[in-house]
């Protein structure tokens, strides 16, 4: 695994950063969006093995599968910061949307986003 030092602030900078599915904004990021990157970095990881790609770690653990699949831990950890009516909405959706971050093993942003 590569360690990755680079600063926030630099990695935010436009052109790279993504915090929306569409073709939405690049850097510049407004002060509570940056405290919800904090805290969702937080929180535990998994990793994702991509076939042919670098692997992805993605943040909170609980957004990498349906939610029948994941395992109490990671449940347990959003059941710390989010309330019983959200978890039931994740439920019924059948995975976790709420914000959740993506970084490639090589350090490359992918996405913070939040949703469906």
């Amino acid at each position: 695994m590569t360690t990755v030092t680079t600063p926030l602030a630099e990695l935010t900078a436009p052109g790279g950063f993504r915090y929306s599915f569409g073709a939405g904004p690049d850097g510049d990021l407004e002060e509570p969006l940056m405290q919800i990157l904090a805290d969702t970095l937080n929180r535990s990881h998994a990793v994702v093995e991509i076939p042919d790609g670098p692997d992805l770690y993605v943040w909170p653990a609980a957004a990498t599968g349906p939610w029948e699949e994941l395992t109490d831990e990671p449940v347990a950890e959003l059941e710390t910061i989010h309330s019983p009516g959200e978890i039931t909405g994740y439920e019924e959706f059948g995975a976790f949307i709420g914000w959740r971050a993506g970084i490639t093993e090589a350090g490359e942003w992918q996405y913070l986003v939040a949703g469906d």
